[in-house]
């Protein structure tokens, strides 16, 4: 194939050596770089890549999980602008090599993307009725045109959506995708896809994204009873992936640091049910989590923050709880102030500039407001503090305060759990 306008074949690895082999095969003929990043394979991938000589280049980076590659920086090491971002679960047919790379040089390079058609063979199994069937990818562009970015799914957009091409699909003329060959090696990969579907997703639109993939899993609620017993494992996969998301983003918008408040339980337990001082029974040390920081005399355990919701750990919270209601006394006494000295200021100014019966109608005012002030019952500050605790607790996420972690900021202090008992 001789072709005008270079292309970089680019291929993210880790422990590929029962699949590398074939994708190289193809690569090595067809582009006119091979550039492998192998994200610290400990099996013979590297080797594999060396067989190939000079027409394979081999970056060597630190691990990554799948969907959390840094493309930002790979497509910076790549010889040419075009580059074709592939996998090695995938083989493209000759067909669509040649059209798309004379759709390269027929546009004198100028298209930000060219989307190519993806064929996808599932645990073994390929059908029209799957979620995964035939779909287009952004996997060749041009690096000085396309968006390029580090957010799964989203990788490479076009800048410009109108300057694009797409390759039509036909049985031989597309890229032949086989992926998840177990169920083991499914649920594998979906562990290292779940935190970057979190990642991607913006603080504020955790929620959303959540409902989001509720309605993925309705899309094909009923892919069981259509696609029969061929389709089973792909429903179940299905499920997994959007379940396995929601639950991810439930855990970050939910912003609870569960292993400390673990640590917290089991300790108030332990001190409440076995720590004992009688005759002949030993006190039962209380233990401290091993996998958790030790707590010291300023901080409760526990990270410093939420990245998602900014609370602070139980320590920092009760104190900042006592600041927030010094700040509320304190405002309460300078609007005391404020209106003291405003009156002290008005009445002078009343008694000289109104005429009399206009005096005495303002008057009238100040007591109706006087006697309705004493008259209350105090239900306005009940009222604002109804209003304060309901605003508030939104905030925190409609989440009451733990009784578990308002301990924790003694779990390290056996002798000060034992008053817990009863």
């Amino acid at each position: 194939m001789k072709f005008r306008i270079p292309v970089t074949f680019l291929i993210p690895v880790h422990n590929e050596e029962s699949r590398i082999r074939p994708v190289l095969s193809h690569a090595v003929l067809w582009a006119d770089e091979v550039l492998v990043a192998d994200k610290g394979s400990t099996d013979a991938t590297r080797d594999i890549c060396r067989e190939y000589g000079e027409k394979v280049r081999v970056l060597e980076l630190p691990f990554a999980p799948k969907g959390h590659d840094d493309f930002v920086s790979l497509v910076k090491e790549a010889a040419n602008d075009w580059i074709y971002v592939g996998t090695a679960s995938e083989i493209p047919t000759r067909k669509l090599v040649e059209r798309f790379r004379k759709i390269i040089d027929d546009t004198g390079g100028t298209l930000d993307v060219v989307w190519v058609p993806r064929k996808v063979y599932s645990l073994g199994v390929h059908s029209p009725l799957s979620p995964w069937s035939v779909y287009y990818t952004a996997f060749l562009f041009n690096r000085k045109k396309a968006i390029v970015q580090n957010v799964i799914h989203n990788n490479f957009l076009p800048r410009h959506p109108l300057n694009v091409a797409r390759v039509e699909y036909a049985e031989d003329c597309c890229i032949h995708h086989f992926t998840h060959p177990t169920a083991a090696a499914y649920i594998r990969d979906m562990a290292q896809y779940f935190p970057a579907e979190v990642d991607a997703t913006a603080p504020d639109a955790l929620r959303r994204r959540r409902d989001e993939c509720m309605a993925q899993i309705e899309r094909f609620a009923d892919l069981r009873e259509k696609g029969g017993e061929s389709l089973f494992g792909q429903y179940c996969a299905w499920q997994i992936y959007w379940l396995g998301t929601a639950l991810f983003l439930w855990e970050k918008e939910r912003c609870l640091d569960v292993p400390t408040e673990y640590a917290a339980m089991k300790n108030v337990v332990l001190a409440r049910e076995w720590q004992q001082t009688g005759e002949g029974s030993p006190a039962v040390a209380v233990e401290k989590d091993a996998s958790l920081p030790a707590p010291s005399a300023s901080s409760s355990p526990g990270p410093d923050s939420c990245s998602t919701c900014s609370r602070a750990p139980s320590g920092a919270s009760s104190r900042s709880m006592a600041k927030r209601a010094a700040g509320g006394v304190a405002a309460t006494w300078i609007r005391i102030t404020i209106v003291t000295l405003a009156g002290l200021i008005q009445t002078p100014v009343l008694f000289r500039c109104l005429p009399p019966h206009e005096l005495g109608v303002w008057y009238l005012f100040f007591t109706v407001a006087t006697f309705i002030n004493l008259s209350d019952f105090g239900l306005p500050a009940a009222f604002g503090r109804a209003v304060s605790y309901l605003w508030g607790k939104k905030l925190s996420g409609a989440r009451p305060q733990n009784l578990w972690v308002a301990e924790a900021d003694r779990w390290g202090n056996p002798a000060g759990l034992t008053n817990l008992r009863s």
